[in-house]
């Protein structure tokens, strides 16, 4: 029976058949949602929260898989977490600007950055897969490069487990969304 259930950790999901709903509503902590991370990925999730947290974003945590950071309201970041078949993935989603915002609110901050922080940018533009017909994304300018991008227009970054050259870039997004944030409170204040 131990064999078995250790074979099937494999799977998403299957740590989480604890049944904890049975005596009332369970809400999932950061135990759960860092149980399929390994060490070095656990490592860094923490280091990001911290980060997010120290630069006054909220968390909430409402699934197995992801927490999500707000600041002032609006979307900052997304951490997920995944394990399947045996993989274990740290994802990180970091907004740029929504669909309704001006693409310079991110460009002209990019463009200040080093040419090695805009390439690694570049190479995380949270692109459109084009999941359907009806969904084919939005072309966007980033950096100078045309984009297909999800969210009818919204430009966001995503990194799939994170080295640490990339989670320097991926503080300093944090920072710039924060500072976008900020003006835009300004603007409508």
């Amino acid at each position: 029976m131990c064999a078995l259930a250790k074979q099937a950790k494999k799977w998403s999901g299957f740590d989480f058949f604890a049944f904890r709903n049975l005596n009332g509503k369970y809400k999932p902590t950061y135990d759960d949602y860092f149980r399929p991370l390994i060490s070095d990925q656990k490592k860094r999730a923490y280091e990001l929260h911290n980060f997010a947290v120290f630069q006054k974003a909220k968390h909430t945590i409402n699934t197995f898989w992801k927490v999500d950071y707000k600041y002032k309201g609006a979307q900052v970041m997304c951490i997920s977490s995944q394990a399947n078949l045996g993989e274990h993935t740290l994802e990180i989603r970091v907004m740029g600007t929504y669909n309704r915002d001006d693409p310079a609110l991110i460009n002209d901050r990019l463009m200040k950055e080093t040419p090695d922080f805009q390439k690694n940018v570049l190479r995380h533009v949270l692109r459109c897969d084009a999941c359907s017909i009806s969904h084919l994304g939005m072309f966007v300018t980033v950096l100078g490069k045309r984009q297909r991008v999800c969210g009818g227009g919204a430009i966001a970054f995503k990194w799939k487990n994170p080295n640490d050259d990339d989670m320097a870039v991926i503080k300093r997004v944090i920072e710039l969304r924060c500072e976008i944030i900020d003006e835009q409170k300004k603007r409508t204040s």
